[in-house]
């Protein structure tokens, strides 16, 4: 009888200790609960952070700047030569045919230099942005790595504390067993 009550004991604790395990894997779900975890950071990354991520990678390429510093120096141009010839009819002063030629010639290499310059200032300018652009990005990578890596810490922390716990639980569950059928028994010889 005693016999038997120990076995039910025995059998219903491990009954118990196997259906834990199959429904929660050995160290209580932790591996499950780490993957659903990385999983939705995973999500989370490509809602929120990717589309950013691919909107610095696409400004890299950009070429904006030079392409509005073309049009801002064929104005710039405009403009001065626009004052020239106004301040030659404000003063009334007659221009010769030489010295037309010569003004035509100063205005086209002004537009030449304006322009030119115009282009190198604008790709020194694109450049630097695009730099600024690709180190960011860089950054937000280097940043998401380090953020992942303490996680992996932590993780491997918990799982270490977590079997530890178990072994324990294990011992202590052992030694409950032992402790409950001593009891059982010192009961039976007692009566």
């Amino acid at each position: 009888m005693i016999g038997e009550m120990i076995k039910g004991i025995v059998g219903d604790v491990t009954k118990e200790e196997a259906k834990f395990r199959r429904e929660q894997g050995e160290f209580g779900g932790a591996r499950n609960t780490q993957s659903q975890i990385t999983r939705q950071q995973f999500e989370d990354y490509k809602r929120l952070v990717q589309p950013e991520e691919d909107k610095l990678l696409q400004l890299t390429t950009d070429t904006s700047i030079i392409d509005t510093a073309l049009d801002r120096s064929t104005t710039a141009s405009n403009v001065q030569e626009g004052i020239t010839q106004r301040n030659i009819e404000r003063y009334g002063s007659e221009l010769t045919p030489a010295q037309r030629l010569e003004l035509n010639k100063q205005q086209m290499r002004n537009r030449t230099l304006t322009d030119i310059s115009a282009e190198n200032f604008a790709r020194r300018d694109q450049m630097q942005r695009n730099l600024e652009n690709l180190l960011t990005l860089g950054n937000t990578g280097v940043g998401q790595q380090q953020r992942g890596n303490q996680m992996v810490g932590i993780a491997s922390g918990n799982e270490a504390a977590r079997q530890s716990a178990y072994k324990q639980d294990q011992a202590n569950a052992r030694a409950s067993k032992v402790n409950t059928i001593g009891t059982i028994a010192m009961l039976a010889l007692s009566i």
